[in-house]
């Protein structure tokens, strides 16, 4: 209905307060008191967004222990409905402590709908979720929350770790979840190698500059544990495939990488490439390559929702058809193709960079294409079977795979990075917002491109982020194609030796992160977080987001305006810190104690 309101961004046009769900009948509670379970029903109007809500819900409130609860909502089992299995989220369900105080308190209230107060025993601060309206791909909840410091709650681009509230919009693109092992699977472990320092652009274009840019970086003593290999490697962008014209060599100089102690990485979308035109000539410079027919005649494609052809699209390879995740013979199929680029093209890769489906059509109905998303391409899906794949290949070696898109509880499986950023002052800053989020998210290994993907990179910024990004929980250098080249040896001497220092500091450090990764893995907590996590009880933490932890120990104050010094909080003061072009300021924290090591270029000879 229409509220007209003179407030600031606030809606103006509202529901009607019986819109939601009333109680049917009693809320049963089990034996011991932590589970309430209830039946609901709709009231108020029958549908939005051109879909009906469900008529009757079940929701069951379980106060797990003394400190969390899980409120689960879903239609009644003959409303037609999709839901993540419990297998992919990992979800673990503590068993109650005896004997022990719950700190909280659940109630109910009936009046004007159906809404759940959760009340905190020793302060009396409340949460309140007054209503909600559950459609089959369509999920609203109303919260009242007694404080305005709020943080996670993603993805999306902001300017500040903490969210303004004052009625501003902030949508999420279903990909947040708190990293407890309550929620969505502990943090995956990294290789100790993809601690080191990764160099990568799409760009090279062919292997005689790829070989370049690796080989002068080498020549200037920069420490690099990581080479990558953009779209450009593959023939016409046909995953498991390289050209090659253009990369000629290609396995032979991954042979040397290792043969020095390094690591290959190359980018593979799921997208296969089905275009009659192009088709020949992939059989051509691989003769062996099938995987549009293998993908046919083993049925793991998505199909038509009107028949059984596969649902065509458009992506990098122009026609392109897409894997069933879902489908049984899926990580059978994964393993085979992965296997056929290690042994059959020879790329003897150390992991997978998925950056994810993106689907463009004209041929289909947008409904349709999103009935085939909904129930199939849930992207912790894609990373269970890749990361199956990998396991069975590498049956000795921890799996590294990078994402860009994700979902909750793709951090049990993958690493992440921040996407397509932009050489600008501005961007250094919300790297580190969008970072200490996705720590909250469950990526502990994360980063964002060091100075910048698209654009060029002027050059007191791009020291300074070498600087920022030497301490990134993943630092990988990475830029656009035709953007100049920003790895460290394209510049002169003196920039050479001030990131060198960085990144060798880096490499002093990586048993102290290898150790703060691990405790993350085991516990859910962060690698690199925010002075708020560390110091809770200082509300003068509660807006920093220029400066960050690693762990707890270790504090980073990174420059991140031109020609700027930098501030520091330290016991409620703040201090102005010198910080000339070659300094970045780090500080251990009193009484503690860190492993490091002596660098060498790479971590397999430090």
């Amino acid at each position: 209905m229409w509220y007209p309101t003179t407030i600031h961004r606030a809606p103006k046009c509202i529901f009607k307060d019986n819109v939601g769900y009333k109680l049917q009948g009693p809320i049963s509670v089990s034996a011991d008191g932590r589970i309430h379970n209830a039946v609901l029903t709709r009231t108020g109007m029958t549908s939005i967004y051109g879909m009906n809500l469900y008529d009757l819900i079940n929701i069951t409130v379980d106060a797990y222990n003394e400190k969390a609860l899980r409120i689960y909502i879903r239609p009644q089992a003959s409303e037609s409905h999709w839901e993540i299995s419990d297998d992919l989220l990992k979800m673990n369900r503590p068993a109650p402590k005896a004997d022990v105080q719950s700190e909280y308190t659940i109630e109910f209230y009936q009046d004007p709908i159906f809404g759940i107060v959760i009340k905190r025993n020793s302060t009396g601060t409340t949460i309140t979720l007054p209503g909600m309206i559950l459609t089959e791909q369509f999920l609203q909840i109303s919260t009242h929350l007694q404080s305005d410091y709020v943080y996670g709650f993603g993805e999306h681009n902001h300017r500040r770790f903490r969210h303004d509230m004052n009625w501003r919009t902030w949508p999420i693109f279903t990909r947040d979840m708190h990293p407890e092992e309550h929620a969505v699977g502990l943090p995956a472990m990294p290789p100790y190698w993809s601690l080191g320092f990764h160099l990568c652009r799409w760009g090279y274009g062919n292997l005689t500059n790829l070989k370049a840019v690796y080989q002068r970086n080498k020549d200037a003593g920069i420490p690099q544990d990581v080479q990558w290999a953009d779209i450009d490697y593959m023939y016409h962008k046909y995953m498991f495939t390289y050209d090659k014209t253009t990369f000629d060599g290609l396995p032979e100089f991954v042979d040397e990488l290792h043969q020095a102690g390094q690591k290959f990485i190359v980018i593979l979308d799921p997208g296969i490439g089905s275009d009659p035109q192009i088709i020949p000539g992939a059989i051509q410079n691989s003769p062996s390559y099938n995987v549009y027919t293998d993908g046919i005649n083993k049925g793991v494609l998505v199909k038509n929702a009107d028949n059984d052809n596969p649902l065509v699209g458009k992506v990098w390879p122009g026609l392109t058809v897409f894997p069933d995740f879902t489908h049984p013979n899926a990580s059978a199929f994964w393993t085979q193709w992965i296997r056929y680029f290690l042994t059959t093209e020879n790329v003897k890769v150390d992991g997978l960079w998925i950056v994810g489906i993106l689907l463009y059509t004209k041929e289909k109905k947008m409904e349709e294409v999103c009935i085939i998303k909904r129930y199939v391409w849930t992207p912790d899906t894609i990373w269970a079977i890749i990361i199956n794949a990998l396991r069975n290949i590498f049956k000795d070696k921890r799996p590294f795979v990078m994402t860009r898109s994700s979902f909750a509880g793709t951090g049990h499986y993958s690493f992440k990075w921040m996407g397509d950023n932009t050489s600008k002052w501005p961007h250094m800053h919300w790297s580190i917002i969008g970072i200490l989020e996705f720590g909250l998210f469950g990526f502990t290994m994360n980063g964002a491109d060091i100075c910048g993907f698209f654009e060029d990179a002027e050059r007191e910024m791009c020291i300074r982020w070498f600087q920022l990004g030497a301490f990134y929980p993943f630092s990988r250098s990475h830029n656009i194609e035709h953007a100049k080249d920003q790895d460290p040896a394209a510049w002169d001497d003196q920039f050479i030796q001030i990131v060198k220092q960085a990144l060798l500091t880096r490499y002093t450090l990586l048993p102290y992160y290898y150790t703060v990764f691990k405790d993350a893995h085991i516990s859910g907590t962060t690698v690199m977080r925010s002075l708020l996590f560390e110091f809770p009880e200082d509300k003068n933490t509660w807006n920093i987001d220029k400066q960050f932890l690693i762990g707890g120990s270790l504090l980073i104050s990174p420059v991140l305006e031109e020609g700027s010094e930098i501030k520091e909080d330290e016991s409620g003061k703040y201090s102005t810190l010198s910080a000339s072009l070659d300094t970045i300021n780090v500080h251990l924290r009193g009484g503690s104690i860190l492993p490091v090591q002596e660098p060498a270029n790479t971590t397999q000879f430090r």
